[in-house]
């Protein structure tokens, strides 16, 4: 019996162990870490999308009623859009510090120009 053979023998056979792309086991042993996570991006997505809406609303409204109003707000969110979302973080990092409102900031400005 070589050494190979014996050292596979000590080794547990599961999709862990093989790197499955598909692993059921993996999503059984960390569950609670996957719905903490899962949780905190909910939060994230959630309270971006309501605060992009408290900005988006109120430009939108400013933009329509007010004509020299449309450009600017128009090409700020724009600019604001092709930012990439690692530099952005970067800018934002001396403002606010790294925390989640980093990432809210983010992605409420993001959501400016949609």
């Amino acid at each position: 019996m070589g050494v190979d053979a014996v050292h596979a023998a000590t080794i547990p056979e599961n999709c862990l162990v093989r790197n499955d792309w598909i692993c059921p086991l993996y999503v059984e042993t960390r569950s609670s870490v996957l719905l903490e996570a899962l949780g905190q991006h909910l939060y994230l997505v959630l309270v971006s999308l309501a605060v992009g809406a408290l900005l988006a609303v109120p430009l939108a409204v400013l933009a329509h009623r007010v004509r020299r109003a449309r450009g600017l707000t128009l090409g700020v969110t724009t600019v604001l859009y092709t930012i990439p979302s690692q530099a952005m973080f970067i800018l934002l990092l001396p403002l606010v510090g790294l925390s989640a409102a980093t990432v809210v900031i983010a992605l409420a400005l993001y959501s400016l120009t949609i």
